[in-house]
């Protein structure tokens, strides 16, 4: 029972590791490049509604999916895209801008994740 709580607690460290690395990189951009007044509520509701496609494996667990790696995967790459374009629109900025904060803050969740097994000693 404690190493299901201890997975739970990692995926709601993740997420919000996920988010706060967008603000971050958010703020960083109106620095280098002024744009229009953003809201971070717009940007935190864009991002929690286009990532619902985390959804889609639940069908591949149902049916029992026989090619599970390439379902997840492109389900991954799914909400990529939909979280790229969450935040051009959001943002009113270019989409290899929108691509780069997202893949950045995507790389930080991951490194962040395989920190979190290690310590607390979680298979991956």
């Amino acid at each position: 029972m404690e190493q299901t709580e201890a997975k739970v607690q990692a995926r709601h460290s993740e997420l919000a590791v996920f988010l706060g690395c967008c603000m971050l990189l958010l703020q960083v951009n109106r620095y280098i490049a002024p744009s229009p007044e953003v809201r971070f509520s717009s940007v935190v509701r864009a991002l929690l509604l286009s990532s619902f496609g985390k959804l889609l494996v639940i069908p591949a667990v149902i049916w029992g999916e026989t090619n599970s790696t390439v379902y997840l995967g492109l389900t991954r790459l799914f909400v990529f895209t939909c979280n790229s374009l969450a935040m051009r629109v959001t943002m009113d900025t270019r989409q290899d801008v929108a691509c780069g904060l997202v893949a950045t803050s995507l790389l930080v969740q991951y490194l962040t994740s395989l920190s979190i097994h290690k310590l607390l000693h979680i298979p991956t």
